[in-house]
């Protein structure tokens, strides 16, 4: 049933499958960039899991940033800074650049399931988290899916600089439609009054209750715990 946080649905949609499809642009692209640059199967292979040296270091912390800072402006700067690092790859003039613009997307993109989550938490009632999170989660295979397809099409008909431009250039368009739309359902104007009602009634939570910071002991209290450490050595 359209409702009006449907669109708030369709952004967390877009979010994940951009953040996916900029991931595999790389991959797509490293016949012909490693051509260039002429880069090496060890070098490839650096190159290949810089992204993931600093995503994982900046995935819990960024969980704490998002309670302190809000999903507005956390999603937002993760989307420019990988968005920019995307497109700046696309300009890279050699192995080191590419790496480094490899590890800033890492930074980046190590935002977006922290602050995802919170949306929810935020903006979905207790009968609709199930959906909205599948819809959310199914952005991480389309992205890639389709994100494979268009880099392959661009390469062959622009080079593959151009793939990393075009892709870098998608997340600054989210990135309008996010500042311009997106609020906490207290503020959006776009929610009639009923929906709003129903949404801060059945998201389990008040305003005071979301505005609290875990902080720096609520992290610790994390890494204490035995099912956290199983749950991340799997």
């Amino acid at each position: 049933m359209p409702n009006g946080r449907t669109w708030v649905y369709v952004l967390l949609f877009f979010l994940s499958t951009i953040n996916y499809m900029d991931r595999v642009v790389l991959s797509v692209a490293i016949v012909p960039s490693s051509d260039e640059f002429h880069i090496d199967t060890v070098q490839k292979g650096y190159l290949f899991s810089a992204f993931l040296y600093t995503y994982l270091i900046c995935l819990i912390p960024m969980g704490v940033v998002v309670d302190r800072l809000g999903t507005r402006a956390v999603n937002a700067a993760g989307m420019a800074l990988w968005s920019a690092a995307t497109i700046l790859t696309g300009g890279a003039w050699s192995y080191a650049t590419l790496f480094a613009m490899r590890l800033a997307m890492g930074v980046g993109e190590s935002t977006t399931y922290p602050a995802g989550g919170r949306v929810i938490r935020e903006w979905v009632p207790r009968g609709e988290r199930g959906f909205a999170t599948a819809v959310f989660n199914s952005g991480a295979y389309f992205g890639p899916a389709f994100g494979s397809l268009i880099a392959g099409w661009l390469i062959s008909v622009a080079g593959w600089r151009s793939t990393f431009f075009a892709a870098g250039s998608v997340g600054f368009v989210w990135l309008a439609a996010w500042l311009i739309w997106f609020r906490r359902p207290e503020d959006a104007r776009f929610l009639g009054a009923e929906e709003r009602a129903q949404i801060v009634t059945e998201r389990d939570a008040g305003s005071a209750a979301l505005d609290q910071s875990g902080g720096a002991s609520g992290v610790l209290a994390l890494l204490r715990q035995r099912s956290m450490w199983g749950l991340a050595l799997t």
